[in-house]
């Protein structure tokens, strides 16, 4: 997955969840791990999630997860409220994950392990 494809992905996720006025930007960066800022309204994914379809699609909705929950749910984080969000988001995409506390331990497509 390209940038400009998580750029893609974030547009229609962001469209799709009525979040469009928000105006949520996507940024690349070297870390270790993905962050939703709402003060700033920034999502950045790591660069490593790039080149890989999945894990980079599983990053965005992650990340635009924590939106949906913050500005539409009950803002738990990375309680019941925000894990329906993602499990829901993932699955439009075929995809679902196994988690380790909040975070994805395994990631399946289709219920094949990837």
């Amino acid at each position: 997955m390209t940038e400009q494809e998580c750029q893609n992905l974030l547009g229609w996720l962001v469209r799709r969840e009525h979040l469009a006025r928000k105006g949520i930007q996507l940024k690349v960066k070297n870390i270790q791990a993905g962050r939703a800022l709402w003060g700033t309204k920034t999502i950045t994914i790591p660069s490593l999630a790039l080149g890989d379809q999945y894990r980079g699609t599983a990053y965005v909705i992650h990340e635009v997860a924590h939106f949906v929950n913050y500005y539409k749910g009950k803002n738990d984080n990375h309680g019941p409220a925000f894990k329906r969000i993602e499990n829901r988001l993932l699955k439009l995409f075929g995809l679902s994950i196994e988690r380790k506390r909040a975070y994805a331990k395994a990631l399946y497509y289709n219920g094949e392990l990837i």
